[in-house]
């Protein structure tokens, strides 16, 4: 099981150069919606250590088709690019 990153152990895994957790809101997210998100994830940044880049995107759809198998996804983890 992983367990999360408290803020007392931040210096034992501060060696990577691009850290924390970064939101994307896509066209279809509320305001509301966006604005409950953004307080859980600011409670979510004074609890835990993200020690590297966490991107998480919204989007207003249930599922998402993959144009790359044709599979229909709930949540999808990806690489970030540059």
């Amino acid at each position: 099981m992983t367990e999360w990153i408290e803020k007392k152990y931040k210096t034992e895994y501060d060696d990577c150069d691009v850290q924390g957790l970064r939101l994307k809101f896509y066209d279809g997210i509320t305001a509301y919606e966006r604005e409950e998100i953004v307080k859980f994830c600011k409670w979510l940044r004074k609890k835990y250590f993200f020690p590297i880049r966490v991107n998480v995107c919204f989007v207003a759809q249930k599922k998402f088709k993959s144009p790359d198998d044709g599979h229909l996804y709930s949540g999808i983890f990806i690489l970030p690019t540059k």
